[in-house]
């Protein structure tokens, strides 16, 4: 199937958002979403909810003690909001309590990891304003980039990266002003910087404006933090 791939040794929906449950062994774990807006949860007994769906773990029906995933996929009609994810323990076969790996993506880019042992001590979260630029407030001249609802701007500069990098735009105006993270506002141009932010990721940044005069703008791109120190 074309949307599906292969995680842990098992056929799974890639979605537009995903969770993704993993682990080796022969306990019992059981993966969950809840979205509080609606008050609703996606679980092995609410599988379908909010265009929000979940895969049980079809490797279990073969063996206990083997490649285990479970998986919540949302797509792109599921209602904007915050979706919780954890992961609890069903039951514990050996002494010691198999680790897990849980890890959400959106589009199939690597969102943020979380692991352990038994049930989760912490939760994880899927959070997106928009899918389409009608769940946007049309009176603020707000469209939807990357399930953010951002200003139109006449003009804007957006600066769109994957990844868990932290990196900062900067402009310069016509009229000689700056705006950048410490100096996020410029009264002239009516230019301000927004840093958007997916949980962990900050992965877009934007400079729109409200007054801007004709002329050059320099726009300059910089890293201020990277994972991996060597790319």
């Amino acid at each position: 199937v074309s949307n599906e791939i292969c995680e842990n040794r098992q056929c799974i929906t890639n979605g537009f958002y995903r969770a993704t449950l993993t682990y080796f062994g022969n306990d019992e774990y059981s993966l969950a979403a809840y979205n509080a807006a609606d008050d609703e949860f996606i679980d092995i007994d609410n599988q379908t909810v909010n265009e929000g769906f979940y895969e049980e773990d079809n490797n279990r029906l073969i063996d206990d003690n083997t490649w285990h995933t479970q998986n919540i996929y949302f797509t792109e009609n599921t209602p904007p909001g915050t979706y919780y994810v954890w992961v609890e323990l069903a039951e514990r076969i050996g002494k010691v309590a198999d680790s897990w790996t849980l890890t959400t993506y959106r589009n199939d880019e690597k969102l943020d990891t979380m692991t352990g042992f038994d049930d989760s001590e912490d939760l994880i979260f899927l959070a997106f304003e928009c899918n389409t630029n009608e769940d946007c407030d049309k009176e603020d001249e707000e469209i939807c980039v990357d399930n953010f609802c951002i200003l139109s701007g006449m003009p804007r500069f957006t600066l769109r990266w994957e990844g868990e990098d932290d990196i900062d735009i900067s402009v310069r105006t016509p009229l000689g002003g700056n705006i950048n993270n410490e100096n996020d506002y410029d009264d002239e141009t009516e230019g301000r910087l927004y840093e958007m932010t997916s949980y962990k990721a900050k992965t877009l940044d934007y400079v729109s404006f409200g007054n801007a005069p004709n002329g050059v703008y320099v726009i300059n791109v910089d890293y201020y933090y990277s994972e991996d120190p060597i790319n």
